[in-house]
């Protein structure tokens, strides 16, 4: 039984130990971020809701629709 408790107080102090040997590295604390990797930026890149904004605002109706030529407006 005597024994029982020494090996239980030798493994709270190791752990206690061992806990506080971690606490002053910090260094694996941080997260890190990651990057947004974009791809070649296009001549004539179209995104739809810009697209079909554009077109209403220059007095189409129905807006735009996006080809691989740019934006197409509708009448």
């Amino acid at each position: 039984m005597k024994a029982c408790v020494v090996l239980a107080l030798l493994l709270v102090a190791f752990a206690v130990a061992t806990s506080g040997a971690d606490l002053g590295h910090t260094e694996a604390s941080y997260i890190a971020k990651r990057e947004t990797i974009r791809g070649p930026e296009f001549p004539n890149r179209c995104v739809f809701y810009e697209c079909s904004a554009s077109c209403r605002r220059r007095g189409y109706k129905s807006g735009g629709y996006c080809t691989f030529n740019g934006c197409q407006c509708v009448r």
